[in-house]
């Protein structure tokens, strides 16, 4: 007795179904990063980290349900608010700047806003120091710290909440810092209360520390200052220091109580800042070595920008099997297959480039390049053989591109190009054969021929005719004459011819025909000149018969 046995057979069955849809999402929903370990695993969606712009995925994938692939630009970052400044002539610390920090973070916008927090400004009066600003990146803030209190000696508030030390006698307490509140005056030992410990980070492959508070300063010359690391130093001028994050055991600011500003640093995969733009790029050493540092350390507004083609750039070692569901590349970037997949399905190229090298290919299905509205290329250039053939039950549909200089892709099932319509673009030194091709359908929506109303093959490729060519105009009364439509407008050479040409939706009277030589369409005749020649015949034959009458 298992389980499902107390529920009827057909409610058991889907009870099965939907306990099995779940379990796969949840595989899939574990598994977005490379997915290396869902060897032979089926999935509905997997993102394959390409940050590197060279990465190499060896996972298997069975399809269930249809296939998508992504590919995705993670990265760690760390924000730093801008650290207070210190109060006045009775100093207590500011406080230091919250520390935030992502690992593993997906950047799905191309262009990115990033505020970098100034520090608080010192200003020499018994009032509070001024409080630091916010950095911000990716819809995450990181507040600045709070000015400390000159009247009565106490540190500024961190940003992420840890409050200032208080003031004993002429000793001021120092600001809160990331992960401590700051330290309070002692009269009796006598130091000023030190700054709020701070937060530790080595995405810059050293240990550095951000978000430490300001120490507190002395109201008389003899007292002793610290800075935000806790050490003790030589007197300073009456004041604190400013919160702030200090690198390594390099001294806080104690002594001039101006806030440090705040840092917004993005690391991520790769040798190379290619397509990464914004900020500082530095190459990681130590611990961050093979990755790459986009640093923003100018305080304002600054945009990060990733030309995610140009970045993205995957290649599929393993195979992609199973039904008829299909895969489709989601993009952005270019994915490279290099495998002979067995999958049976459609493949659809939604973004991005679709490529194939080696050996490779798609699935046993057809081909769509994906709508007007976001193109898809595919790209044939690193295939070992010369020739690519969809089989004869897959078609080759959408608007995009067919590229690979010295490559041919022949059609064996239907040629439908566009999205109602729209255009597929021919790369240079390409070759795209209908000789073997059931047929080929043009639509033709805008009796005056404008741009963007019909199907159309352009590019610097070549085109061999074959099959049929069937025309499917809109309805009404196209305009005629000799060469009035060029559908095949590519200029690397026509060849072949279709063995029939078929058109639908004309006017009464009305037909097309094809030019393979100039890849134009004719159509013939135009009603309008119709009505006067049938009229005529029409009166010529009325006078021949009164006369005929009168005899």
């Amino acid at each position: 007795m298992n389980e499902w046995s107390s529920f009827p057979p057909r409610q058991a069955k889907s009870c099965r179904l939907v306990a099995t849809r779940w379990l796969a999402r949840l595989a899939v929903a574990a598994t977005t990063l490379p997915a290396m370990s869902d060897i032979g695993h089926a999935q509905t969606s997997v993102t394959l980290d390409a940050t590197s712009g060279s990465s190499t995925i060896p996972a298997n994938y069975t399809t269930s349900g249809g296939l998508t692939i992504s590919l995705g630009f993670f990265g760690d970052y760390l924000i730093v608010g801008g650290g207070g400044a210190a109060g006045g002539t009775a100093a207590g610390g500011g406080g230091g700047g919250q520390v935030l920090s992502g690992s593993g973070v997906q950047i799905t916008s191309a262009t990115n806003t990033v505020v970098v927090g100034s520090g608080g400004a010192f200003v020499n009066n018994s009032g509070t120091g001024a409080t630091g600003g916010s950095s911000s990146f990716l819809g995450t803030t990181a507040i600045g710290g709070g000015g400390g209190n000159g009247s009565t000696g106490t540190g500024g508030t961190s940003g992420s909440g840890f409050t200032g030390g208080s003031r004993s006698s002429v000793y001021n307490g120092g600001g809160g810092g990331q992960t401590a509140r700051g330290g309070s005056g002692n009269s009796v030992v006598p130091i000023a209360g030190s700054g709020g410990s701070g937060f530790n980070s080595t995405i810059t492959g050293s240990t550095l520390m951000y978000g430490f508070g300001g120490s507190g300063g002395g109201a008389s010359s003899g007292a002793s200052a610290q800075n935000g690391d806790g050490t003790i130093t030589s007197p300073r001028a009456n004041s604190g220091g400013g919160g702030r994050r200090i690198s390594g055991t390099t001294p806080g600011n104690s002594g001039n109580g101006t806030g440090a500003a705040g840092v917004v640093i993005l690391r991520y995969a790769g040798g190379d800042a290619t397509g990464v733009t914004g900020g500082t790029a530095v190459t990681g050493t130590g611990s961050a070595a093979g990755f790459m540092l986009q640093q923003f350390m100018t305080t304002g507004t600054s945009t990060l920008r990733i030309d995610f083609n140009a970045r993205l750039g995957a290649t599929l070692t393993g195979t992609i099997s199973g039904g008829s569901d299909g895969m489709t590349f989601n993009g952005p970037g270019r994915l490279t297959l290099a495998a002979d997949n067995t999958y049976t399905g459609l493949t659809t190229i939604s973004a991005g480039t679709l490529a194939l090298s080696g050996a490779g290919s798609i699935g046993t299905g057809g081909l769509n390049l994906g709508t007007t509205g976001s193109p898809g290329v595919f790209d044939l250039s690193g295939l070992t053989a010369g020739s690519y053939s969809l089989p004869a039950t897959g078609n080759l549909a959408g608007a995009g591109t067919l590229s690979g200089n010295g490559k041919t892709l022949g059609v064996l099932g239907s040629f439908t190009p566009g999205n109602s319509p729209g255009t597929v673009t021919l790369g240079s030194g390409f070759t795209l054969d209908l000789s073997g091709s059931g047929t080929s359908v043009f639509e033709i929506t805008d009796p005056a021929y404008s741009a963007g109303t019909y199907d159309l093959v352009s590019g610097d490729g070549s085109v061999v005719f074959g099959g049929i060519l069937n025309l499917a105009f809109s309805g009404g009364s196209y305009a005629n004459g000799t060469d009035v439509l060029q559908i095949f407008a590519n200029t690397g050479g026509r060849s072949g011819n279709f063995s029939a040409v078929n058109a639908t939706g004309l006017a009464a009277g009305q037909s097309a025909t094809f030019n393979p030589a100039t890849g134009f369409i004719t159509v013939v005749p135009e009603p309008s000149t119709c009505v006067p020649l049938l009229a005529g015949l029409a009166c010529g034959g009325y006078s021949l018969f009164r006369r005929r009458r009168a005899r």
